[in-house]
């Protein structure tokens, strides 16, 4: 009875060999894999760091920055702002003028706007400067969405040479909603600021 036991001791004996071999097998072959890869891995880093150190420094090198965001800087300068604050038309509404020079020494501005009320058809806002000897309509603004943001710049071209005149020469600046393109003042004022604000007084 001892003879059949024999063969199951070498085959209970021999399995863990075969499990031990199959699993080291897998564990070598894992590491072989992870090894390569991070050799792989290496390998393109050094590759696309030894290529594209031009390129990096090139891209990395501030002179190209400072050339682009000197020229806004050398050629427009703000002068000043004016506060808007809205009328009875809109006590909500507010906004800004900002007056600049830009090239050529050309004085000009931009209206910002908020909270301004949407027009009917027919209707437009105006941008006047009032005070001077008279009335001077600086433009009409694109039409007011419903987010009631309002948004222009000027002067028109053919005021382009007058405007620094008229703005030293006026009180006030304004918004006005307009039905008639022929007008000589502004119609109701909805936004209102003061000259006086843009250089301090």
């Amino acid at each position: 009875p001892t003879r059949p036991q024999a063969p199951a001791r070498k085959q209970a004996a021999a399995a863990p060999a075969d499990g031990d071999r199959r699993r080291s097998s897998m564990l070598g072959g894992a590491l072989l894999i992870g090894g390569l890869a991070i050799l792989l891995a290496l390998l393109v880093v050094w590759l696309v760091t030894r290529d594209g150190d031009d390129g990096d420094r090139a891209a990395t090198d501030p002179s190209p920055t400072a050339t682009a965001t000197a020229t806004p800087t050398a050629t427009v300068q703000p002068l000043g702002q004016i506060e808007l604050r809205g009328t009875d038309e809109a006590p909500r509404a507010r906004g800004t003028v900002t007056i600049y020079v830009g090239q050529g020494n050309a004085v000009g501005f931009t209206v910002e706007g908020r909270n301004v009320p949407q027009l009917p058809e027919g209707q437009a806002y105006a941008v006047w400067l009032t005070g001077g000897d008279r009335p001077r309509r600086l433009g009409y603004a694109p039409p007011v969405g419903e987010n009631g943001q309002l948004g222009t710049t000027g002067p028109r071209e053919e005021d382009a040479e007058r405007f620094p005149r008229w703005l030293s020469s006026a009180r006030n600046v304004v918004v006005s909603r307009e039905t008639n393109a022929d007008a000589r003042q502004p119609g109701p004022i909805v936004l209102s600021g003061s000259v006086r604000q843009a250089d301090g007084g």
